[in-house]
């Protein structure tokens, strides 16, 4: 028997050995490496959220491109997990990415790259790094204290946590007012620094796309380090007014998500509703720079959303809180790579708002919670298999998405055109099924 394990049949750079282990193909050369464009390399002066840009996508065996990671790193190795700011992995951001705020400084040097996939899950060899960097200051924070000039505080008596003492801008606690409206973010203990905090306009986020309709408070944007890698940091925010009890997040590759939903024991209102104690993983759930590092980016906000309540559906959130990762979306979970994929998204918003307020929709998911999780283990081992199964569901996410997130006109307007293209498809299939001049045959 020949040992190939340490070869390379498709000439792509990664062992035979490593491809069976991802599930990759190793008849599958990949894409190609990724040529990185803009900024350019050793790039001066630029921007805190800067545009990066590849080169357009190739791949020898013309497979479509599936998605891409990107990686930004205080050094040029990206060996060091710890100096690693920046890890996504993204279906829509394939050859531009524009890096969240917050995680760069200003006046500092960074390197970034990127590698592409294949629908087949082949992978290219990472990029050449480039670095860049950025200017010297911060042209929203002229006084360097974490917190945007037009945002800052100028009344010196306000008490948001209602302690009997004026509040006072710290290293672990700081304040924002905007619209008339005013919040502070507090730290706890394992909490070092809050280094950042600003009230994001939501009419500046072009993504409408499961957006709510009211984030009085704008959308809350904060960086915080913790003691160490890894941490789950808590973070208390308190309100001049009463608030929502739904807690939004937004980010660049998961869009809106409901996270008081997605992860209800790590979202706690006050009864007053002015205030929010939110949990927090670095490199985890809350975390939007998608890697653990000592630092935790997480723009969110709360908002106002009819609560669905009833016995059956107390009873599929307890399964899914219970049922593992995935939130109870395993096959989608597993064929999407993420919980917090926007494809996925939409199923759960599907189940949420339309199965659950039946009883057969909820007989149906109750059962599927039941048969499906080791279904989704033998999927998620198998590239090919992930494959079949996005395409495969594609037709019940469109059907979700009509049925959750379009208007009674959007959707007849659909049901109509659907009626119509079948209309036509019969029209044009009766002549070959139905001959009324031909005479049947009787048989002896």
């Amino acid at each position: 028997v020949l040992d190939d394990a340490d070869g390379d049949i498709d000439g792509d750079g990664i062992s035979n050995l490593n491809e069976y282990l991802e599930g990759t193909g190793v008849s599958n050369s990949g894409p190609e490496k990724p040529l990185l464009s803009l900024p350019a390399d050793a790039a001066t002066g630029a921007a805190l959220a800067p545009q990066l840009v590849t080169n357009a996508y190739e791949d020898q065996e013309n497979d479509a491109h599936k998605k891409t990671q990107w990686q930004i790193s205080t050094e040029s190795t990206f060996t060091i997990p710890a100096n690693i700011l920046l890890e996504f992995e993204t279906y829509d951001s394939l050859t531009r990415l524009t890096i969240p705020e917050f995680i760069l400084d200003p006046n500092k040097t960074y390197y970034w790259r990127a590698r592409f996939f294949d629908i087949l899950d082949g992978r290219s060899l990472w990029s050449d790094p480039f670095s860049l960097t950025t200017l010297m200051v911060n042209p929203e924070d002229s006084d360097g204290n974490g917190v945007p000039d037009i945002q800052q505080v100028t009344d010196g008596t306000i008490d948001l946590d209602n302690d009997g003492y004026f509040d006072v801008s710290s290293s672990t606690y700081k304040m924002v007012s905007t619209n008339n409206i005013s919040f502070g973010l507090e730290g706890s203990n394992n909490v070092t620094g809050v280094d950042f905090l600003k009230s994001i306009d939501p009419d500046d986020i072009s993504d409408t796309f499961g957006k709510p309709s009211d984030l009085a408070f704008g959308l809350i944007q904060f960086k915080i380090r913790v003691d160490n890698i890894g941490d789950t940091a808590q973070v208390k925010i308190y309100f001049s007014q009463p608030v929502g009890t739904t807690w939004y997040k937004y980010d660049l590759i998961n869009g809106w998500t409901d996270y008081s939903r997605d992860y209800p024991a790590s979202v706690e209102f006050s009864s007053d509703g002015k205030s929010v104690l939110l949990r927090l993983v670095d490199g985890g759930a809350g975390d939007s720079d998608g890697v653990a590092n000592g630092i935790i980016v997480d723009p969110s906000g709360p908002g106002a959303v009819a609560a669905v309540s009833s016995d059956s559906v107390a009873a599929v959130a307890a399964a899914t809180e219970s049922g593992g990762g995935g939130g109870g979306c395993f096959i989608a979970t597993a064929a999407f790579g993420s919980y917090m994929e926007r494809h996925v998204k939409i199923l759960r918003d599907f189940r949420d708002d339309f199965l659950l307020k039946s009883r057969w929709g909820t007989a149906f998911v109750m059962a599927y919670y039941k048969y499906s999780p080791p279904i989704a283990d033998v999927i998620a081992r198998h590239g090919i298999l992930r494959t079949i199964v996005r395409i495969g569901l594609m037709p019940l996410i469109g059907f979700g998405y009509v049925v959750v997130y379009l208007s009674p006109l959007q959707q007849s307007v659909i049901f109509f055109w659907l009626l119509s293209m079948a209309a036509m498809a019969a029209l044009y299939l009766i002549p070959f099924v139905y001959h009324p001049g031909q005479k049947r045959h009787k048989t002896s």
